[in-house]
């Protein structure tokens, strides 16, 4: 999320380009404000573009492909990096005093609140140790545990993320590839939507305002449909694999209870209306 999210970019390696183009204020302004644009749909998907009818009305889609093209992986250590990053801030900056002008704004005003933002870490490190999000990681480390095994049967390679490279799945194995797919693709998706809806669920009984409501109830449908999704692809790869049965098993029991314990602590999140895909 380049533009939308700025601020969530925290993590070991980022996703860039290969080059960040110029950046034009003017070009940016008018694709956002384009009306056939649906608010929000990017908040709560599940961020597999390639298999998304909404594209060419989401924004965040768009401008990605129109700013950075032919995206690739660079590394912390990598010293493009800093100068890609150090270009891509300059441009948010930009945009972000842009955007306070037109709301009459002034950022200069605004004080960094150290105590807040120690506030705001505490939170992040008590969800890091809430149960839902523990069974999401111990669901994680049986979906590699799996994977490994199969991997070793020669089906196919182990891929960067721990999970499989769909690249190398033998011809004799190619029925398991969707299914496979869907189980790396959500094996972390799962765990980050759960931590989001949780910090929306404590937002909002600080704050009460109805984002945190629609953040919490929102980031928890798009973990539940996941895992709904990750329950009919481990059903199907246990048809196709029999010797890692009972390890499927378990995993379908572990995703059985983690939707149990997703829909007691969210118990809207199944009736709230994701813009674009349930209206």
């Amino acid at each position: 999320m380049f533009f939308i999210k700025v601020h969530k970019l925290i993590a070991p390696s980022i996703v860039f380009p290969n080059i960040i183009p110029r950046m034009d204020k003017d070009k940016f302004f008018n694709i956002t404000d384009n009306p056939d644009f649906i608010p929000g749909i990017y908040n709560y998907c599940d961020r597999w573009c390639k298999y998304c009818p909404f594209t060419s009305r989401c924004l965040n889609y768009v401008l990605e492909n129109e700013f950075f093209p032919g995206r690739e992986r660079l590394e912390l250590s990598d010293a493009d990096f800093w100068e890609k990053l150090e270009d891509f801030m300059k441009f948010t900056h930009d945009i972000i005093t842009e955007l306070s002008e037109r709301k009459g704004l002034d950022i200069d005003q605004i004080v960094e609140d150290q105590k807040a933002l120690e506030h705001e870490k505490q939170i992040r490190r008590d969800i890091e140790n809430d149960p839902i999000i523990l069974m999401s990681l111990e669901y994680q480390k049986s979906v590699i545990d799996v994977v490994k095994e199969l991997a070793s049967k020669g089906y196919f390679k182990i891929g960067k993320d721990e999970c499989v490279d769909l690249t190398s799945i033998t011809e004799t194995q190619k029925k398991m590839y969707r299914s496979l797919e869907i189980i790396c693709y959500f094996k972390d998706f799962i765990r980050i939507k759960l931590f989001r809806a949780l910090l929306g669920k404590i937002e909002n009984e600080e704050f009460q305002l109805d984002f945190f409501v629609r953040d919490r109830d929102g980031n928890a449908k798009a973990a539940l449909i996941s895992i709904d999704r990750s329950i009919e692809a481990w059903s199907k790869m246990m048809k196709f694999e029999k010797s890692v049965e009972d390890e499927v098993l378990n995993i379908l029991v572990q995703l059985a209870k983690l939707k149990e314990k997703a829909e007691t602590v969210f118990p809207d999140a199944r009736s709230f209306i994701r813009p674009g895909f349930d209206e």
